[in-house]
């Protein structure tokens, strides 16, 4: 089936299977990339993910948020509670929160760019459901003007690491 409009002083023959498909993969595309931003109120930090998370547990200082992918915890703590405080980098005071943690294969990672202070790793941790080993995150961002470190820990289920740099790279606070 066919129709036909009028455009630029020309008439313009469309074919409808043709038009339907087009439509449907614009609709497929933005389905693929919509994203679900999510966000901790109490320190105004937010994170997009590919799909919906729920929260799980909330403190002042501790916020989880899960779904059947992927696991977020993050904590704030007062600096001076942390070994970041001891004239430690960023980036040793990460791979080491890493060890004491007990993940496996600590890969060393790199700056979240978006943070003056931020950095992360990528490891290892055993599934406790079937003893698989699993992709994890290890962030760690340092608000100087508010002497608060924030541990961000994402675990990838079903090995969807993708879905952990995403969020990684999306971290940002609002105000």
């Amino acid at each position: 089936m066919t129709f036909q409009i009028f455009l630029n002083s020309q008439i313009k023959t469309f074919d409808i299977k043709r038009l339907s498909i087009s439509f449907l993969l614009v609709f497929a595309s933005f389905y693929l990339y919509s994203q679900n931003t999510t966000n901790w109120s109490t320190y105004d930090i937010a994170f997009d993910s590919p799909s919906p998370l729920q929260k799980v547990e909330e403190t002042k200082t501790f916020i989880d948020f899960d779904n059947e992918n992927l696991a977020i915890t993050i904590e704030a703590t007062p600096v001076k509670e942390t070994q970041l405080h001891q004239n430690n980098s960023i980036r040793v005071y990460t791979e080491n929160l890493a060890n004491t943690m007990n993940f496996q294969n600590i890969v060393k990672g790199e700056s979240l760019n978006q943070f003056s202070q931020g950095y992360f790793v990528q490891a290892e941790d055993t599934d406790t459901v079937d003893a698989s080993k699993l992709p994890v995150f290890i962030a760690i961002v340092f608000l100087e003007e508010f002497s608060l470190v924030f541990k961000i820990i994402i675990y990838c289920y079903h090995k969807n690491q993708e879905d952990g740099l995403q969020i990684l790279r999306s971290l940002r606070f609002l105000n």
